[in-house]
């Protein structure tokens, strides 16, 4: 059975960002196949390809208020060398999986012999709300949730809020996180460094954005940025350090040796990855509600300092200067990242295909 994903982001390397890692974990065997991200060239390694697509970049930056998404739906910009190449995989494949609706509206029309799965990151049309495309992003939504055979969510309230806002069939909805089973070891209690994860992505986009405002209130830290996130037309601030793309080893390194983690992210549905990571390392955390709102089921404000907007530097100052307070939260982090582990009981994605009768 031959698996074809069509993405949206940046999926070479895998780790370059919680997008790409899903994307390239969820089979063991797959093609992926993406356009999108800051990439500057076409790229094929092993079963992944990554198309580059200037324009497209291009009028998304200048546009903003998430147009990104709008044009590739459209097919505006969209190179044609790109939509001919998944024509041509889509007839050979017999699973296609879109990775994020955006794509479906492209290549609806060549799918009536296969087994189409929406994998959903998110709740797209939660994301959007007072956006001037949010009806436009709820009917792409509603579409592929309804026509697809099979829905992945990487949260249990993904599933309620499509049924909530689609009236979905719950029986066709699967809850199929990603979770990475390493622990690492936390000694950063003595450090000045915070650190926060994030790629190219509006919302992280913001985040940084906080971040930096924060930062000019808090000249004694410093504040690390791990991700392919750049300072491309922002001024500089002093201790703000973007780190760029970085091998798993060195982000250990940085996250193990960091006094805390932060996750301002004020906006999103989905099961923010970086809390997982920030906990597998046993690594104090701030984040906003909404930054851990994947994890609601958990109870996950026992474990974690969890903040609002204007709160957020005192409280880390106050975590800061209490060493006790950072091991008892360090302690919490490690206690969240094993019962996360002990309640995500779920099927193999691959299994579910399998077993699935169209």
């Amino acid at each position: 059975m031959k698996i074809l994903q069509i993405c949206h982001g940046k999926i070479i390397p895998e780790d370059s960002s919680a997008y790409s890692l899903r994307c390239n974990k969820l089979f063991n065997i797959s093609e992926i196949v993406s356009i999108g991200g800051l990439v500057f060239r076409d790229e094929i390694y092993g079963n992944k390809k990554q198309y580059r697509n200037y324009l497209l970049m291009l009028f998304s930056i200048i546009k903003g208020n998430r147009i990104f998404e709008i044009y590739l739906s459209n097919g505006k910009f969209v190179r044609k060398r790109y939509i001919h190449d998944i024509i041509k995989k889509v007839k050979n494949s017999d699973v296609i999986v879109f990775e994020g609706p955006w794509q479906y509206p492209l290549f609806k029309d060549f799918l009536a012999d296969k087994i189409v799965i929406y994998d959903a990151h998110n709740v797209e049309y939660n994301l959007r709300k007072n956006n001037k495309y949010n009806d436009m992003v709820k009917k792409i939504e509603s579409e592929l949730l309804n026509n697809a055979d099979i829905i992945f969510s990487i949260t249990y309230n993904g599933i309620k809020e499509f049924n909530r806002i689609y009236n979905i069939d719950e029986n066709k909805a699967y809850y199929v996180p990603y979770i990475n089973k390493k622990q690492y070891e936390w000694h950063g209690i003595d450090s000045n460094t915070i650190v926060f994860i994030g790629s190219m992505y509006y919302e992280n986009l913001r985040a940084v954005d906080f971040i930096k405002n924060m930062a000019t209130k808090l000249p004694n830290i410093n504040f690390y940025i791990i991700g392919n996130i750049r300072n491309f037309f922002n001024k500089k601030i002093r201790n703000v350090i973007f780190t760029g793309y970085i091998n798993e080893d060195k982000k250990n390194e940085i996250m193990a040796g960091s006094l805390m983690a932060i996750n301002p992210v004020f906006n999103g549905s989905g099961m923010s990855f970086k809390i997982f990571d920030y906990i597998s390392h046993g690594i104090p955390v701030i984040s906003s509600e909404a930054g851990i709102s994947g994890y609601a089921n958990m109870n996950p404000e026992n474990y974690m300092v969890v903040s609002s907007p204007e709160k957020f530097v005192e409280n880390i100052q106050i975590l800061a200067g209490d060493k006790n307070k950072l091991l008892e939260y360090s302690r919490k982090s490690s206690e969240f990242y094993k019962k996360v582990l002990d309640t995500n009981d779920y099927k193999n994605p691959e299994e579910i295909i399998i077993n699935f009768k169209k």
